[in-house]
């Protein structure tokens, strides 16, 4: 008997173009993430383009969501078929259903990796080691997102045991962000590496001697950039580090830098004042390619004797005097920006399934302080 040829005819929703269905994914994620998996079980055709929409921006916001996606990236079956094993006390083997998540589909997918942990510890080193293979699995991303308790993470791309399942590509991101400043200097020669120094504390106004710093930061000679850094032509550091570091030293690590985004406190130390403007003017006169720089300036923040509660010393960020040399600069220099910050954004920016659901993901963030124009809160 004939089969009716309205019987064999695919459903009507696979035979649409692909950017029509991609559309219809991305509004189903929108409205609720189960009409979405709804969706994805209707054809195998539907699943693969949903797999495109939750894998090109990829948003890791807590230690559970870094373990299970560690675990289906560790997990890749890279030849993508069926694999038949008989575990011990089995008498029928397993069939272990081919997965729709390869190799080569991370590597060509994930293009925003963004792990906007905030409760993280800095030390646990097996998490760093983790995050760099979870970079290196997904070696087609160009942009990475990294609280500074992991940011170090990315300077173990490359070396880790090559035992593990490995991207055939290594990873060439163009725009690295990290929560705060973070030391990232490889030494050139064997040991640990420099400790940051304390930042400034409020002191008696009559104090004869200002506090400087008590060691000198690590100097271009005595550090080694890392190949990854050649790619990266964006670099945001979102908020100052409760330690002083000069900017000079993880900036100097990218060579190749078109757009900087520096964070400084306002009523801070006056000299760690002058070091950051000396570096925002040395920045200016020697990197050619440099076409946007930002100086974001947050209020001054402590911590109480509470853990749980901050407090904000000083007056408004605009009556600060790194906010009106900053401004001075921008008056000399075009390429300049400066704008006020506010603490947490960074992590902010990248919540909601309308992140996950657009093709850029959070968008374009030095267009939006474009448009904002210079002076603005960001």
């Amino acid at each position: 008997m004939a089969v009716s040829s309205k019987l064999a005819r695919p459903p009507g929703l696979v035979t649409l173009p692909t950017e029509l269905i991609l559309n219809i994914s991305e509004l189903a994620l929108l409205s609720d993430r189960s009409a979405l998996a709804n969706l994805a079980l209707t054809s195998r055709c539907i699943l693969a383009h949903t797999n495109v929409i939750l894998y090109r921006t990829v948003v890791l916001a807590t230690l559970h969501a870094v373990f299970l996606f560690l675990r289906t990236v560790m997990s890749i079956d890279v030849n993508a078929f069926s694999v038949r094993t008989v575990p011990p006390g089995h008498r029928r083997p397993v069939i272990r259903a081919p997965s729709n998540i390869t190799s080569a589909f991370l590597q060509t997918t994930v293009k925003r990796l963004a792990i906007t942990l905030t409760t993280y510890l800095p030390g646990r080193g097996p998490l760093v080691h983790q995050i760099a293979r979870i970079i290196e699995l997904c070696s087609g991303v160009q942009t990475i997102v990294l609280p500074v308790g992991l940011a170090t993470s990315i300077c173990e791309v490359g070396s880790l045991p090559r035992s593990l399942p490995i991207a055939s590509t290594s990873p060439s991101p163009t725009e690295l962000v990290i929560s705060s400043y973070a030391d990232l200097t490889q030494p050139k020669d064997a040991g640990s590496q420099l400790p940051a120094l304390p930042q400034w504390r409020p002191t008696p106004p009559n104090t004869p001697f200002p506090s400087r710093a008590s060691s000198p930061a690590p100097t271009s000679s005595s550090v080694v950039s890392l190949p990854i850094f050649t790619h990266i032509t964006r670099l945001r550091i979102c908020e100052p580090s409760l330690m002083w570091h000069t900017p000079h030293t993880l900036v100097s690590l990218f060579p190749n830098l078109t757009h900087a985004a520096l964070a400084r406190r306002a009523h801070a130390n006056a000299d760690n004042d002058l070091c950051f403007l000396s570096a925002v003017r040395a920045m200016l006169a020697c990197s050619r390619d440099l076409r946007m720089l930002v100086v974001v300036v947050f209020p001054f923040r402590a911590k109480a004797s509470d853990e749980n509660e901050q407090y904000v010393l000083g007056v408004g960020v605009r009556d600060s005097e790194i906010w009106s040399e900053i401004k001075q600069i921008r008056d000399e220099d075009s390429r300049v920006w400066v704008m006020e910050g506010t603490y947490g954004a960074w992590a902010k920016e990248w919540e909601g399934n309308e992140i996950i659901a657009s093709a850029s993901g959070p968008g374009d963030w030095w267009q939006r302080v474009m448009r904002s124009g210079s002076g603005r809160k960001l």
